[in-house]
């Protein structure tokens, strides 16, 4: 269960963040807040990138060091009960949330949720919400996705779910 962190404390978290990432050459891809009600389970998982080396686990531990010093000293202001902080990469099959997101993806296959059925959005098209294609362009706030032999010009706020695809059967090809 995701939850809800108020505006302000989430941009004082992605600033905490933010500072921190680019103090270890690291960049902020995401924060997520999930678990139980105040202190049960809860989670604030920060998702860290080095697009050109990858992220290692002293990176990682890196973050949550300076990231914990913060929170511990700023925590009663901004997240209310016990919680714990992960900080991770976002891994292979990684989220797609903001545009920028999108366009570090470019060419690579994904994975879309519709908030509505593709045919609202293009005409003649099936009445389907999900869909996996390549990930073709990236126009303001709009991306282009080829599947099934067409191109869909799809509104990022239409999307309510999306994700890199790896083909892991056709990668394990390739390396052999």
């Amino acid at each position: 269960m995701s939850l809800k962190l108020n505006d302000s404390a989430r941009r004082r978290i992605g600033d905490i963040a933010n500072e921190i990432c680019e103090r270890e050459g690291c960049r902020l891809y995401d924060i997520e807040f999930v678990g139980g009600s105040k202190g049960k389970g809860r989670c604030l998982r920060i998702y860290i990138d080095k697009p050109d080396t990858g992220v290692s686990v002293e990176d990682c531990a890196k973050v949550s060091r300076g990231v914990g010093f913060y929170l511990d000293a700023e925590d009663q202001e901004l997240i209310e009960g016990s919680f714990h902080l992960e900080v991770s990469s976002p891994g292979l099959e990684r989220p797609l949330r903001e545009t920028w997101h999108f366009e570090s993806s470019l060419g690579e296959k994904i994975f879309v949720k519709l908030k509505e059925s593709l045919d609202r959005f293009v005409e003649g098209a099936k009445k389907q919400t999900k869909l996996k294609g390549l990930l073709k362009k990236v126009d303001g706030e709009k991306i282009v996705l080829g599947c099934d032999g067409m191109d869909y010009l799809l509104p990022i706020q239409s999307i309510s779910k999306a994700k890199v695809l790896v083909d892991f059967e056709n990668a394990l090809k390739a390396k052999s």
